[in-house]
């Protein structure tokens, strides 16, 4: 929640996101959104819709402010060379739809369907893989801007 913050002013201070991965802030985005499904279904407290309302809000800011002017401008594409959607989503799309064809096959059909088997449990484990993995774009982003010696 403070990195959030503290990544917000940074870029409203600064106007520019010089060693910011826009890459990494989609998927985020892609991450919080599948995740946070059961915001529609099931409400457990208030605290907890809150912060996932506002991970959701704060990273769609945080991506808006990266693709408006003035800080748009002052992005550097280049140096965000990670192609997130081919080496991210699909492969972790891949493994989510693997675990559900695993998942059916090991359980009786009768308590596979018994447990009411949801999508909601196949983007769960899509946005499980896919959080692991989505720091690689920052990484490589601070790399090319070489901020960080030992990478």
């Amino acid at each position: 929640q403070i990195a959030i913050v503290i990544l917000t002013l940074h870029l409203y201070r600064a106007k520019n996101a010089r060693g910011i991965s826009v890459k990494t802030q989609e998927l985020r985005l892609l991450v919080f959104s599948t995740r946070y499904l059961d915001l529609f279904t099931t409400f457990y407290s208030a605290y907890n819709t809150i912060l996932k309302v506002y991970y959701l809000v704060a990273t769609v800011g945080i991506l808006i402010m990266c693709k408006t002017n003035p800080i748009k401008r002052l992005y550097n594409h280049e140096q965000d060379p990670f192609p997130h959607w081919k080496c991210a989503v699909l492969p972790c799309f891949a493994i989510a739809l693997v675990n559900h064809i695993i998942m059916a096959m090991r359980l009786p059909n009768f308590l596979y369907y018994g447990m009411r088997w949801h999508i909601m449990e196949d983007l769960w484990t899509f946005s499980i893989c896919l959080e692991s993995i989505a720091i690689i774009p920052q990484l490589i982003t601070l790399r090319k801007y070489r901020l960080i010696e030992n990478l």
